[in-house]
């Protein structure tokens, strides 16, 4: 599944985004699947940690931690960087519904650099964000290869300098978020060996909660819908496999 989001992040072109694992909010539909099921985290160790769910997980919480590690080691190196934003130049580029950027925010490099020298803490993250480019020399040059693309194709997508900033500031966002991280940094949990599979979508959301999610609007109904669908193919293959193995 690690391999299948990096595949899948790379082919999308998508340069922006902060990969992580799930969590259950308060309110929706999957918080109340997840106390149904016994499946939440009711209170933690007090310790904070550079990631952390309140999601029993199916899988093994070392396996995820493991994985996770993986994941961002490469999701944050220079080649799968340098090949994100080629992908992202080529689908603007030959699409034919190429948009450009928006002219405040990201969409204006030279306001938001100014911005950044003008007050003390950003310039501080920018200067980490430099430092953390420059030490690196495979990723400096990924860095500065990416810049030469985006010259060379500024006539077929016009702002597309605002688009190489921003793919800088992500990758660089996610790797000072991540620096350094190690499997004992992610607080994960996994459900116990008797966990029962085949209950996975026993009850039904209380009255209250379905009259909550009905004022939430179309979002939360297309969630339950599309939740309903998998619930029951996870039902059905759990009640395969338990009447096979009995």
């Amino acid at each position: 599944m690690f391999d299948d989001t990096l595949a899948f992040l790379a082919d999308a072109g998508i340069i922006g985004g902060d990969p992580t694992f799930l969590t259950a909010m308060p309110g929706t539909p999957l918080f109340e699947r997840m106390a149904r099921a016994g499946r939440l985290v009711e209170s933690e160790d007090g310790a904070r940690r550079k990631l952390q769910t309140n999601i029993r997980y199916l899988q093994d919480a070392g396996f995820l931690a493991r994985g996770f590690v993986q994941f961002i080691a490469a999701y944050t190196s220079a080649r799968f960087q340098r090949a994100r934003f080629e992908k992202l130049l080529t689908i603007v580029r030959t699409s034919g519904r190429y948009v450009g950027a928006a002219r405040t925010g990201y969409g204006s490099p030279l306001p938001y650099l100014q911005l950044q020298l003008r007050h003390r803490r950003y310039l501080k993250m920018l200067l980490a964000r430099i430092w953390l480019l420059v030490k690196r020399p495979s990723w400096l040059w990924a860095a500065l290869n990416g810049g030469v693309l985006a010259w060379r194709h500024r006539r077929e997508c016009p702002d597309v300098g605002a688009y190489f900033f921003y793919w800088i500031y992500w990758w660089t966002n996610i790797a000072l978020k991540y620096e350094g991280l190690r499997e004992e940094d992610l607080a994960l949990h996994s459900v116990g060996r008797d966990f029962d599979r085949t209950q996975l979508a026993v009850g039904q959301p209380s009255l209250e909660s379905r009259r909550r999610q009905a004022r939430a609007g179309v979002k939360v109904e297309a969630q339950l819908r599309f939740t309903n669908r998998a619930l029951k193919r996870l039902s059905d293959e759990a009640t395969a496999v338990a009447t096979r193995s009995s």
